[in-house]
């Protein structure tokens, strides 16, 4: 049986890794909400790196914490539990730049 050659890989240009400034400001978080008030049970939230809906905006979970500093655990799934059942909080930063004003001004 003759097969049709593998088209020839492509190479794309490498880009910079960028600055480790800039991948800290990406991890901080504009608000902190308790999981429940995302939708989920008590001892569960998204995983950091989701993207959640939460009072008609989207944004991306970069931390999670368990109040009280019970352990957590994710596994690499898509959520994180605490393995005793207590709250959890989690750190949410707007995925647009308008949401993220809105999230960090501080009021009037």
């Amino acid at each position: 049986m003759h097969r049709a050659p593998l088209p020839a890989a492509t190479l794309t240009p490498m880009t910079p890794a960028p600055d480790a400034a800039v991948v800290a400001e990406m991890l901080i978080a504009d608000l902190h909400v308790a999981s429940n008030e995302l939708g989920f049970d008590k001892g569960v939230a998204p995983a950091p790196g989701r993207v959640v809906d939460y009072l008609g905006q989207q944004y991306i979970v970069v931390a999670v914490a368990a109040i009280g500093n019970d352990p957590i655990f994710s596994g690499g799934s898509r959520f994180v539990i605490t393995t005793k059942g207590g709250a959890l909080e989690v750190g949410l930063r707007a995925t647009a730049d308008r949401e993220r004003r809105m999230a960090t001004a501080s009021p009037e």
